[in-house]
């Protein structure tokens, strides 16, 4: 019985395989990744819920992208304002390498 349930368990979690064809990231779809690092407001809870582990829902990360070659944004270090669920421009140099990068920064003083 218990190796049929490991056997179950481990056939569960096997993640399925990678696709081949991955497409270029767009910003309409860094938009729809960033939407889940904005709170979510519900009238059933006294704070806003986050879509990952936020203590006391205090939000204390911020986050950082760095753009290079993504149509509709330009090049440079973003801030991602989740409350606006908005990018910020805040320098306008990054490497050399195309694409998105992100930071996650803890702030000690929500923490």
């Amino acid at each position: 019985m218990a190796r049929q349930l490991l056997h179950a368990l481990k056939v569960a979690t096997t993640p399925p395989p990678l696709s081949e064809q991955v497409s270029p990231l767009t910003s309409d779809g860094l938009g729809t990744m960033l939407r889940w690092f904005g709170p979510f407001a519900s009238d059933e809870r006294l704070l806003t819920k986050y879509a990952y582990a936020s203590s006391g829902a205090l939000n204390a990360s911020q986050m950082f992208l760095g753009i290079r070659r993504l149509p509709d944004l330009p090049d440079g270090i973003h801030y991602f304002h989740p409350l606006e669920r908005a990018l910020y421009c805040i320098a306008d140099h990054m490497s050399d390498e195309d694409g998105v990068r992100a930071w996650i920064v803890g702030k000690r003083s929500r923490i």
